[in-house]
Formats: C-alpha cells, structure tokens, sequence
C-alpha cells in the first residue's frame, strides 16, 4: 500500500526577478545601447523624464568655413549626375545612365548584370548596354561603375597612362598576380620579376573602392566611457557623461496623478514610480560595478599605463572576479564594448586582458607577443621576409616558447600576409 506523507523543506533558490534582470542589462550596455535603453525606457513610462545633453553649436563664420566643408551631405549618385549635366546626352539615354547610377553600391560597384537590365528595360540591346556603361566609367571618381575589382584597377590604370602591356597584364593574369604568383607570370611574358614588382607597388596607390569617400559612414571616433588621469601621484578615473541624458521624474506628470484616489491610477502610478526608482538604481549600480571592475583591472595593468601596449601582463577576468567576489559573467558583462581613455589612447577595456603565453616563469601576455611579432618583422629582411617558424625561434631566443602554429594565429588578428605574400622583389 502506497502512503502520502506531507513534509515541509527549506531550500534558497535566486529568482531572477525584472529589477535583477534590469540591472544586469544596463551593466552590459555600451553608452549608445544604455542611450537607447534610456529613450524605449520613457516612452513606455510617462513617470520618466530624460534630459538631453547640451550639444556643442558651431559658429557660421568665415573662419571655419573649411570645417563647413566636410559638412557636405553630396551622396555619390548627385555627384555622378551633376556631371552628366556637363555632358550632351540625349534625355533617353541620360535616363538609363541614371538608371545605373542608382544601381551602384557604397564602394562605386555597379550590382546589376546586363540580364538584371532587361526587366527594366527589355528592348535594351548589349551595344547600348556597353554605351551606357562607358559613359559611366567615364566619370569621376574613376573606377566607379566598375563589375569587380579586376576592373576597377584595370579603369583606373587606363586613365592614369599606364602602359597597354601593363594594363593587358592584369586584365589576363589578375588572379596569379594578386596572389603574388609573380615567377609563372615572368616566365611567360618573358619580363624580370623587379618590373612586376614595380608594378604592384603602382598599383597599390590606385583607389580599389572609388564610391566609398561618399558613404555617410560612422565615424571612427569613439566616446569612451571613462578616461585615466594621474592624480596626486594616484591613477584614478573620471566617467564621461555629458553625453548621456539625465533621468529625471516627471513631476507635472506625477502631481497630477497622486491627488487621483481611483484604484487602477494608484496602481498604475505605483508600479511606474517603483520602475523610475529602480531605473535610476541600475543606473548608479551600473556605475558603481563598472568603477570598481575598471579600477581593478587598472592596478594589475599599471605597467601599461606608464609604459603602452608592449607591457599588458597577462590577465584573465576570472581573476578579476575572484578579487572583487563577484561572478566571472559580471566581469564579462561590464567591459563589453566598453572604452577607456588612456595615456597612450582610447581603447577598448577588454584588450586589457590578456592570456598567458608560455610556461616560463616571465610569461608574457599574448598582446605583448604580438608586439614582439610587429617588432621583428619590421627588421626583417622585405626581399625575404621571414617565415612563421623563424619568427616562433626569434622569440625562442628572448625565452618566448611559443609554436609556429600561434604565430601564424597571431599574424593573422594583425592582419598581416604570410611570407610569400610579403616578399618584395629587388
């Protein structure tokens, strides 16, 4: 026989409530989600108010004028079509060459085939295509309107004069050349290597995206979100916020409401209210944790500090973690797309950790390797260049025990081309 007994237990379990969730979302925030975050926030509750910061007015005068300049918003369709004004074209066919104006991406290539025309335009023959298209690669920047980037070098070497048996060159061997397999084109051409090699280095000062200068592009600066000062002798930061709205309660808003006695507006005004409260709670919260975690990570990287990059000491954010007793994830949450204003640049806070490399008791940081790979290649020999095990055995040499294999990694995150491909011809 089956008996039910009741007993009672105690048990702790977390429960992730939405003030909780809340406040782990803003720690994760870079300034321009927690902006956004900031912006949903009050349209949803009537209780908050943002204060936008005070933007910086530019004076129209004559003396910055130049500045002006770059305000310029000319996209590089109105500047390929105020061209074509200066040219006799008949109205139909200044028609199609917009047409395909329009058809050109942020880097000037055209995206559309002769077939893509035709549902357009299906009486179109490919003698007018062709026409149509030399008008457009007659224009400036040139290169624009280009089908690829074979092309688009090949256009731009006729304009600039190079010579026919250069410019027959890259339109029959782009890809042996591109790939540096510069001794199968010697041999057939019948022409020295060091030709070829000038070659390259002309070709190198042609634009391979001429439409890009007009892309309304984000710019490269960043805000940081703290920056570094040396005080009394002490490292200490200063957050930057004057980018950032102010959350302020709606108080018309609030005093109209708190006189109302009906159930559901009490309710409704309580529960915004405590959202406000906790709002502005996360906020400071998000602060605090981001002090701490970024002081922290400052005191195990001064060496940094004083002297740049080549002196990041491997860190992990698991010791970060353990220092200041808080989850691994919470280290991890608060640097993402954070950045930092230091003595030697903005940076991002998570190149600040960095992991060990080799079992030496002087390990180094794997940034500091990659400093010590830049260093060695810009002394090496250009017309022979060294190779990944060479440089694996540079770095033997300064007790570095690292394999060919992670160099080669590490080359790769700097962006720099095998050996092959960095060979310079004499």
């Amino acid at each position: 026989m089956i008996k039910s007994n009741l007993v009672q237990t105690q048990s702790v379990k977390l429960t992730m409530t939405h003030e909780l969730r809340q406040a782990i979302e803003l720690l994760q925030f870079s300034s321009q989600e927690l902006i956004e975050y900031l912006e949903e926030k009050a349209l949803e509750n009537p209780l908050i108010k943002l204060i936008s910061p005070k933007k910086p007015t530019i004076r129209q005068d004559s003396k910055n004028w130049i500045e002006q300049i770059c305000c310029s918003e000319t996209s590089l369709a109105d500047f390929l079509i105020q061209q074509l004004s200066y040219l006799k074209l008949s109205p139909a066919v200044k028609t199609k060459v917009v047409f395909l104006i329009h058809c050109l991406d942020e880097n000037g290539y055209l995206t559309v085939a002769y077939d893509d025309i035709l549902e357009t335009y299906p009486a179109m023959t490919v003698e007018e295509w062709d026409y149509y298209l030399s008008i457009l690669h007659g224009l400036e920047p040139t290169g624009v309107g280009a089908r690829n980037l074979q092309e688009c070098i090949v256009l731009q070497m006729k304009k600039k004069g190079f010579a026919k048996q250069e410019v027959e060159l890259i339109e029959t061997y782009f890809d042996s050349f591109a790939h540096k397999k510069w001794t199968a084109i010697s041999q057939k051409l019948s022409i020295p290597i060091r030709q070829i090699q000038e070659l390259a280095d002309q070709i190198a000062t042609l634009d391979p995206k001429p439409g890009s200068r007009f892309a309304k592009e984000i710019s490269d600066y960043v805000t940081p979100d703290c920056v570094v000062l040396m005080e009394k002798g002490e490292w200490t930061i200063r957050f930057v916020e004057d980018h950032l709205p102010k959350v302020q309660l709606e108080l018309d808003y609030y005093h109209r409401l708190i006189g109302n006695r009906d159930p559901f507006v009490q309710d409704f005004l309580k529960r915004n209210l405590s959202e406000y409260h906790w709002l502005i709670k996360s906020i400071e919260s998000r602060k605090s944790n981001l002090k701490r975690i970024i002081l922290a990570v400052l005191k195990k990287q001064e060496s940094f500090l004083k002297y740049g990059r080549s002196s990041i000491l491997p860190l992990t954010m698991r010791e970060i973690a353990a220092e200041l007793n808080i989850h691994e994830s919470t280290v991890s949450r608060a640097v993402r797309d954070k950045y930092i204003q230091t003595p030697h640049g903005t940076i991002r806070l998570k190149s600040l950790f960095s992991a060990k490399v080799g079992d030496h008791q002087d390990e180094q940081s794997a940034e500091k390797v990659k400093q010590m790979i830049l260093q060695i290649m810009e002394k090496e020999d250009k017309l022979n260049p060294l190779s990944d095990q060479q440089i694996a055995e540079q770095l033997s040499h300064q007790s570095i025990a690292i394999s060919r294999r992670t160099v080669a990694k590490y080359r790769d995150q700097l962006g720099i081309l095998p050996s092959l491909k960095r060979k310079k011809f004499s």
